[in-house]
């Protein structure tokens, strides 16, 4: 296994952890990865999900089964024997079923009738709530690449709209000129 990953390129950490996943399962069992079946493995993987281990940990250990039975062994077994689980996921706006997100038309219907509240004469959506967002991100002088990745934009010309919104950004660039010394 050491050397399918060595001849791949994979770091010594991620050599170290993937190692580290099939002893805990052969532990687990009580035998050698050469003898482990497709069910014991969904069985394991089951049991590590059960048992509280974060999706992250069980992501590396179908990694390295994968190196191990699928490169070292051969065995090519599919996804349907090292099985992925979905991502243990949190909503910031759950809706009535908590394992969903909040209807795009709850969240319009509930900023309607907040905006109805206020003295707010503005033309103004939900979506000039992430406008905002992202103005307030680049007066802080966030950097455009953080606040592409924050609005999920694939292509930073995207992000380059809020460029014309931020007058305070704009104002507090300096001119290199103003690094001379006028005394030298």
């Amino acid at each position: 296994m050491k050397l399918e990953m060595g001849l791949r390129g994979y770091s010594p950490n991620t050599q170290k952890h993937y190692s580290s996943q099939v002893r805990l399962l052969e532990k687990y069992l009580d035998k050698p990865s050469d003898q482990i079946l497709p069910d014991e493995i969904k069985e394991y993987l089951h049991h590590r999900v059960k048992s509280g281990i974060g999706y992250s940990s069980i992501n590396i250990a179908c990694n390295a089964f994968k190196v191990m039975f699928n490169l070292v062994l051969q065995r090519n077994f599919s996804d349907d024997v090292i099985v992925r689980p979905k991502k243990p996921k949190e909503f910031l706006f759950p809706g009535l079923n908590p394992d969903k997100p909040l209807a795009a038309r709850n969240a319009q219907q509930a900023f309607k009738t907040a905006k109805e509240k206020t003295s707010v004469l503005k033309p103004v959506t939900v979506h000039s709530l992430r406008h905002s967002f992202a103005t307030h991100l680049l007066e802080d002088n966030t950097d455009l690449r953080t606040i592409q990745i924050l609005l999920g934009h694939a292509n930073i010309s995207t992000t380059y709209i809020y460029l014309p919104l931020s007058t305070k950004h704009l104002a507090s660039v300096k001119s290199p000129l103003d690094k001379i010394d006028p005394h030298a």
